[in-house]
């Protein structure tokens, strides 16, 4: 039930009557499935092509919108490899799928299919209930990172310009954090454009702790590398908002980031603020204030 929600596909118990049953089989990359179509309208006529190499190429073309409902379950593109008309059909399967009105029964799969399926259930969030589902989630945006020594950093003024941190311009990919800085936080990629932030995957759980070796002794601390995060303040979304994103949803940007105020941050703690400038074909971060005291973000 709750993956068929996740893809956005209807449950149902009707049985395929004969006369439009067509079976039908898949090819992902995570192996191959078979399955009972009700072949109506234009998979009716289709279906009744006698050429088997076009018979398949139609079908692919008329299936190939609803079958994209599968793309968040993380299988891998789908080809569909047969579609012949069914000479008698198997005992009832019980539940089947409707996908872009289309009804199916799925009768087979390989198993490396059944695995992929079971993490994709595995990998769906649960719905958070009662008071912490509303909960309100500060969300920031990643938007570029590099390392850094503590010497540099240090020596940072209002008007200086740090570069090598950030993508070529136009900025068109960032990161979604949420979650306590220095542990466990929420991650997921997204596309960006000047107004949104389009969800490229789910969130899913990150380790925030730096590595072992990261704080190892060194003669001269002012040349010890740290990691430097580039992050917008985003909005907050509540728990449930949180735990129902999903890959292709649009969130509007809180405020366009050529006009944004970034955050430098190391190891969750705030060392400096800056805005986007261009400088060439690059983009840096011209430095508007550092702060004497790194603050540590809620």
């Amino acid at each position: 039930m709750r993956l068929s929600h996740h893809c956005g596909v209807r449950l149902h118990q009707r049985p395929i009557p004969q006369a439009d049953a067509v079976r039908a089989c898949l090819q992902l990359d995570s192996g191959n499935l078979e399955f009972c179509v009700a072949a109506r309208d234009g998979l009716a006529l289709v279906a009744n092509e006698a050429d088997g190499e076009v018979r398949v190429a139609l079908a692919g073309l008329l299936m190939g919108e609803p079958l994209r409902s599968l793309e968040p379950l993380g299988l891998g593109e789908a080809q569909l490899l047969a579609f012949d008309r069914c000479d008698e059909l198997s005992e009832p399967a019980g539940i089947g799928v409707t996908v872009g009105g289309i009804d199916m029964i799925a009768e087979a799969a390989s198993p490396a299919l059944l695995s992929a399926l079971q993490r994709a259930v595995e990998a769906l969030q649960m719905p958070v209930s009662g008071w912490p589902g509303s909960l309100r989630i500060p969300t920031s945006l990643c938007i570029g990172q590099r390392s850094a020594s503590a010497g540099m950093l240090q020596s940072l003024r209002a008007g200086d310009v740090l570069l090598h941190c950030l993508a070529s311009s136009p900025l068109r990919a960032g990161e979604l954090l949420w979650g306590a800085p220095g542990s466990g936080s929420m991650r997921a990629a997204v596309r960006l454009t000047p107004q949104q932030m389009i969800l490229e995957t789910c969130p899913t759980m990150h380790d925030d702790l730096p590595p072992p070796n990261a704080a190892q002794p060194a003669s001269d601390l002012s040349s010890l590398e740290l990691p430097v995060r580039l992050e917008v303040d985003q909005l907050a979304l509540s728990l449930s908002e949180l735990s129902a994103l999903q890959p292709g949803q649009i969130l509007e940007l809180s405020v366009p980031l050529d006009q944004a105020d970034i955050r430098l941050v190391v190891y969750g703690q705030t060392v400096g603020i800056g805005r986007l400038l261009a400088v060439g074909e690059h983009l840096g971060l011209q430095i508007l204030s550092m702060s004497e005291t790194p603050r540590a973000d809620a």
